[in-house]
């Protein structure tokens, strides 16, 4: 697992959250597959006449993944908001910036 935490104020980049919920999510289905794999060899090799978990591991591990998938969807949400926060931002100052540049006397008006 790849740590990405900076140090200034202890704070938690994206990055570094993005590959933990990433990390969260391939354990997760790693595991929700093995437990899969191993309960359709015994309904394979069982049938009806088995035993079967009502404590399953199945629901735990779909749980885990679709919280590390909501999350990650999340924090794509949010990077999407601020890159339009920050272009519209952006845009705004540069629309003042050519405005008072337009609105300044040049040399050659003064002459």
């Amino acid at each position: 697992m790849i740590f990405m935490k900076e140090k200034k104020n202890n704070s938690v980049s994206l990055d570094y959250l993005r590959m933990h919920h990433v990390d969260n999510l391939r354990i997760a289905m790693n595991q929700l597959k093995a437990c899969a794999e191993e309960t359709l060899k015994k309904i394979e090799s069982e049938g009806v006449s088995g035993y079967y978990s009502c404590n399953s591991d199945v629901r735990r591990y779909s749980e885990k993944a679709w919280w590390a998938s909501l999350a990650l969807a999340e924090l794509k949400r949010f990077e999407d908001r601020m890159e339009d926060e920050i272009d519209r931002a952006i845009g705004e100052k540069l629309e003042k910036l050519l405005l008072n540049i337009k609105s300044e006397p040049t040399e050659d008006k003064k002459e």
